[in-house]
């Protein structure tokens, strides 16, 4: 459960809209834009003729403006991207949800629970305005975790609870370092060849 293995994180947690993020109590949850975005997307229609009357291109659209002014605001200084954020992200993100309260969408389609999905997270997208550590999507740490992912289907059971366990420990271990900027074929090659109750972790 979220609540019991992220227990005792403060301040933010930037995650997507799964509804057992909402027990944690400790933080404060935070949306992720490219996952609002990646609704959309799929609801495109397939015909490009279609697109510039698209509703679902319309949201990709905004959700797309706001991914370009972070991009913007990268090398501006924490003030500065905090003033740059008010001034031109906040009235784009109010434009947004005003559109989506606007609009009317039918029954189970892809559209239709794009729409839903980005209503119901209204505020946790916007959580990105509180404070300049949050970013707007979580895309760093899907990134990090794709080539477990993606591995996975080679080794997709493990022998025992505990050897699932260690290998979860050993790819968060792996996965911090390479956010770090480590170098884990060597990090490994040295941490394995120290005794125990040496200090193992590269930083």
């Amino acid at each position: 459960m979220p609540q019991n293995f992220w227990r005792g994180i403060r301040r933010y947690l930037v995650c997507d809209g799964y509804d057992g993020y909402h027990k944690l109590k400790t933080a404060a949850r935070c949306g992720c834009l490219a996952h609002v975005r990646r609704k959309f997307v799929d609801a495109l229609p397939t015909d490009k003729e279609l697109l510039s009357t698209s509703a679902a291109a319309k949201g990709v659209e905004s959700c797309n403006r706001l991914f370009q002014l972070e991009r913007e605001f990268a090398a501006l200084t924490p003030e500065a991207r905090n003033m740059e954020r008010h001034a031109k992200s906040k009235p784009l993100l109010h434009e947004f949800f005003a559109w989506l309260d606007s609009i009317t969408v039918s029954g189970g389609s892809k559209l239709a629970r794009a729409v839903s999905y980005a209503r119901s997270e209204k505020k946790y997208p916007c959580r990105f305005l509180e404070s300049t550590d949050v970013p707007i999507d979580n895309n760093r740490a899907e990134n990090a975790v794709r080539p477990f992912v993606i591995g996975r289907k080679n080794w997709l059971f493990s022998a025992s609870v505990k050897g699932a366990e260690a290998s979860a420990m050993l790819y968060s271990v792996a996965a911090t370092a390479c956010a770090n900027g480590f170098n884990m074929e060597d990090d490994f090659t040295r941490l394995f060849s120290q005794l125990p109750g040496t200090l193992l972790l590269p930083w």
